[in-house]
């Protein structure tokens, strides 16, 4: 059965799945929910997107845009 995301509802891919991530956690981020893509976690979990400064929210929000994109053609 697949796991889906549950805050995009997209598939989780192998390396995303709660038995697959690496059990060591960076001290100051976030630990990725369960069933949580990395779009996702990095959306809600990324310093630099929370950052005021611009140039900091554009890189973060072109880094996001690459990631959807990379899972959207793993799926297609």
């Amino acid at each position: 059965m697949m796991k889906i995301c549950k805050t995009c509802n997209t598939p989780l891919l192998d390396e995303e799945l709660p038995e697959n991530r690496n059990p060591v956690s960076t001290p100051f981020m976030p630990s990725p929910h369960e069933l949580e893509c990395m779009v996702c976690y990095f959306k809600r979990a990324d310093l630099d997107g929370k950052s005021d400064d611009p140039e900091l929210q554009k890189e973060h929000s072109k880094f996001i845009e690459k990631e959807t994109e990379r899972r959207r053609n793993k799926f297609n």
